[in-house]
């Protein structure tokens, strides 16, 4: 991949150039054609310009005809010489320098965004479903945390994303408030989505339809107490957390846009399922146990009359990135019906309700979500 390509889709904080390079793989190499490069990337407004740029040389002629344009902008050249190593240690002085001053801007500046979209899961077999959207993915290992990240970005015609996506170490809503936690620190995405399986409500929902959630809460949350009568009851006392606004409005315009589910269905590799896919806006509960008891399942329907879902991660996702600190990102889940909860619940349709959380969560993103500011 040539560097005008790599410099369209990506932000880099540094750029080291070579200024004897060819125009071209093939060509020959031209003296100031380095330079020509970084002209043209300042005058176009295709390309991410990046924060810093140094130009490196054994040449006299190329430093020379690079001279101006690199005075003019403050920009560094470096001068090679396989005998002397001032230049090494010039470069590693400034990389240590901007390693610094950005691990200064990431905990303490309060409103740049670093990220796009920061993708969450569950499970590794939800993160696989994840992986499979095409991004470019690269593993990402950030110093002293043992987990796995993965950076990628969502292209269309018209615009990039840049992506973050990791799985929980375990399921839960302690686990994936953590490593929500961990994704705002390190990443500082503007969105963060999780995006998943979960047990939908007969009736309400089919296998593989997309929930988004709106709005979440603890079903778990309340006092446990005896009755008059001596009997054992739940009173439930939930903090519902709920959409923001402007992704709930451009969620609801995908409940009739039959097209876009139509295509997603369409492409699923595995076996046919004989029910058109759908999108779901409404309440899903977050609980600390899987579930295959319609009893419970009932119970707390009682809490939500318009449940459509049950799962055991997102409250604990929301309330990290409306608690967290600045710049917070807008945090929204998508996961799709594996199950009901009741007797009958197997992993079968599994695999497909990942697909299906994954595959929306890519369309949704290029076209919907604003990444220019909040």
């Amino acid at each position: 991949m040539g560097a005008r390509r790599l410099l369209e889709r990506e932000q880099y904080d540094l750029l080291i150039v070579d200024l004897r390079i060819p125009n071209r793989i093939g060509e020959p190499a031209e003296a100031a054609q380095g330079a020509e490069l970084l002209r043209e990337v300042c005058a176009r407004d295709k390309y991410h310009r990046p924060y810093h740029i140094i130009g490196i040389t054994a040449y006299s002629e190329s430093y020379e005809s690079s001279f101006e344009l690199f005075s003019d902008q403050v920009w560094a050249i470096l001068r090679y010489d396989i005998k002397e190593d001032g230049w090494a240690r010039q470069l590693r002085n400034k990389l240590s320098y901007l390693l610094s001053s950005k691990q200064l801007l990431r905990f303490s500046d309060g409103k740049t965004y670093e990220t796009d979209l920061a993708i969450i899961t569950a499970l590794d077999s939800e993160l696989a479903a994840v992986r499979r959207l095409p991004a470019d993915w690269q593993e990402h290992k950030v110093p002293h945390d043992s987990t796995r990240y993965f950076t990628g970005v969502f292209s269309s015609a018209s615009r990039n994303i840049s992506v973050v996506a990791a799985a929980a170490p375990r399921m839960g809503m302690a686990m994936s408030a953590v490593l929500a936690s961990k994704l705002i620190t390190n990443f500082r995405p503007r969105y963060l989505c999780m995006c998943g399986i979960a047990a939908g409500v007969k009736g309400r929902t089919n296998l593989g339809d997309i929930l988004a959630v709106d709005p979440s809460w603890d079903w778990g949350s309340g006092k446990r107490l005896v009755d008059k009568d001596g009997k054992a009851c739940f009173s439930p006392a939930p903090n519902q957390l709920p959409l923001e606004p402007r992704i709930r409005d451009r969620l609801k315009a995908y409940v009739d846009r039959t097209s876009v589910l139509h295509d997603i269905q369409k492409a699923w590799p595995g076996a046919e399922v004989g029910h058109a896919l759908r999108l779901h806006v409404g309440p899903v509960a977050s609980g600390a146990a899987v579930l295959a008891d319609p009893n419970v399942v009932g119970s707390v329907k009682d809490q939500q009359r318009q449940l459509i879902g049950i799962e055991m991660e997102v409250y604990g996702v929301l309330t990290a990135t409306e608690n967290c600190g600045e710049p917070r990102p807008i945090g929204f889940a998508l996961k799709s019906v594996c199950d009901f909860g009741d007797a009958e619940k197997s992993d079968d349709f599994q695999p497909y309700a990942a697909y299906t959380s994954a595959q929306f969560l890519y369309k949704f993103s290029l076209e919907e979500l604003d990444c220019s500011g909040i």
